[in-house]
Parts: C-alpha cells; structure tokens; sequence
C-alpha cells in the first residue's frame, strides 16, 4: 500500500531543510524521511525534490509517499537486459520486480533510474509502453520526444501487437485450445490499486485472445496472450475470471496458485508493428524457465 500525506509547512524555523521537516509536520522519523527523499517519494508545492537539504519555507505545501510495509530491493537490471539502443530508441527485457516508470513514492530504482545510471544519460528515457512492476518482458523507452510521440501513436490506434507468454492453473482443461475472453473492467472501489471485472453496461470493454500452446501433467498449461485493448491488470484478471489464473498472481489468483512460484508467470514476450524494429522478442527470464520444468513443459524459445 502506498501511503500519502500532505501538509503546509508553517512550525519551526522560517527556513528549515525538507528531512526536517518532513520528520517534524508528518510525524516520522527523521530517518524515514530521509529514505523518502532518496527514493523519490517527497514533494516541494507540487515538485518532486531528491535534495536532503532543500530549504522548506513557511508556507510551502509538502507532500510525501511511501511504501508500507516497504517494498523489497528492486533486482538488478543486467546489461544484457538491453536488447537495442540508438539514438532513438531504447528495447529493454524488464525483470520481474523492477518498476516499469517512476511512481509517486519512488524514482529509485525504476527502470529508467538504472538504465540513465548503467548508460550515463542526463535525463531519464521515458517509457512508451508500461508492464505491471512483477511482469518481465519487452519494454520500449524513447530518448527524444518525436520518437515517444510518435510510437505512443502507435499504441493508441492498436497498431502493435503485443504477444505474452503465461504459465496458468487449468487443473480441469477447462480452457479450450484457443479463443477470446471478453469482459470489461473497472477500479475496485473496495480494494484500492486493483480491478475487478465489471457488470455489463458498465466499465471498459476489454478484450483478449488465447491460445494454449502446451499443457503439463499437473494442471499447469503454457499460454499465449494477446491483449487487443489495454486496461489495468487485463491479462491477470481476465484468466482468474475464466477460472485459469496466472501462477505467481498475488492479487488475482487463490493462495495456492499464487504461491506456487516465487514470481507472477507473465512475460511480455513480442511486440510487431510497421513501427518497430522487426523481430522484437524477450528471452524467458530463468525464474520462468524453471517453472515449465517443474511442470513438464518444455517449450522453447
């Protein structure tokens, strides 16, 4: 859960430093504050500062956001995650864990953060395509504005087609060998950061084809998905609404699918538009590899 809190800075000093107080008006430790910063999750009247000791004055709005119960490390980007780079255009196969953008509590860390320090940009590369931060797979990051313009173009009009690769819990082979799931979906009202599939009428349409590409002896079959619209969470909630939820889906799936595999069996696996270089693929990352295996599926890539 990410926590929010907001503020007009008008007790101590005139001037003061912003760990300071941050500690002082919000009721956290200074430490924690200074963690805040670091991340990227404190806010000077609507602007994001890094800067331990910037001066807050009286009369400044602050704001700051945080993890809690705090997030785990984010694992380390490889340098043969990098698929492609010009000057143009970054291709990136994201690991599971890694945040796709910066959010709200957290710049650190992201997978801009750590291709801006692994490649030495001055500015972050902006995403042009996001994944859910326990996804892997094919990321797209722009490095000048005419280039996000315009393939951002591209994903608006539906012009890429996007192929995933899912590990699901069919125990009964319920799922037929192909087809199209078509349900829409809106906001949880209940439960904050996750959707839910909506009554008719209402939400937004959502729709996505399938294919079974194997099936194993223990319930578990290998999928391909193929969104056709892109809403929040569509391919986790549209499988757990068929009644073949994704392994290692913490938010969607039961205890016992979930926890069957240390990570979310989503991967982004190709991307193929008249936009984009061709032959765009992600090889499976390990954790995914050692899944098949222990399910008697073999396919390769």
């Amino acid at each position: 859960m990410i926590i929010q809190r907001s503020c007009q800075y008008s007790q101590g000093r005139e001037t003061t430093r912003l760990d300071l107080a941050l500690a002082g008006t919000m009721g956290i430790s200074r430490g924690r504050a200074r963690r805040i910063i670091a991340l990227g999750g404190a806010y000077i009247n609507g602007k994001r500062v890094r800067v331990q000791s910037r001066a807050v004055r009286i009369g400044d709005q602050l704001q700051a956001y945080w993890a809690e119960p705090p997030e785990p490390e984010p694992p380390p980007l490889r340098r043969d995650a990098l698929l492609l780079r010009d000057a143009a255009l970054l291709v990136v196969n994201k690991p599971a864990g890694l945040y796709s953008q910066p959010a709200r509590h957290r710049v650190k860390g992201t997978l801009p953060d750590m291709l801006a320090a692994m490649l030495n940009l001055r500015q972050l590369p902006s995403p042009i395509n996001r994944l859910d931060r326990e996804a892997s797979g094919l990321i797209l990051l722009g490095m000048d504005r005419p280039t996000r313009s315009r393939l951002s173009r591209s994903w608006q009009r539906a012009e890429v087609e996007k192929t995933y690769l899912a590990l699901l819990w069919d125990q009964g082979a319920t799922l037929p060998a192909h087809g199209r799931l078509d349900a829409p979906l809106q906001p949880d009202p209940e439960q904050p950061g996750r959707m839910r599939v909506a009554s008719r009428g209402r939400g937004r349409r959502a729709l996505t084809d399938f294919k079974i590409l194997q099936r194993g002896q223990t319930g578990v079959c290998l999928a391909e998905l193929r969104p056709l619209t892109g809403r929040t969470h569509q391919l986790r909630l549209h499988c757990a609404w068929a009644g073949c939820p994704l392994l290692g889906d913490r938010l969607y799936a039961p205890r016992v699918v979930a926890d069957m595999v240390d990570v979310l069996c989503l991967h982004s696996w190709r991307l193929e538009s008249p936009h984009l270089p061709p032959n765009l693929e992600a090889p499976l990352p390990g954790d995914f590899k050692t899944a098949l295996a222990s399910h008697g599926l073999d396919f390769d890539l």
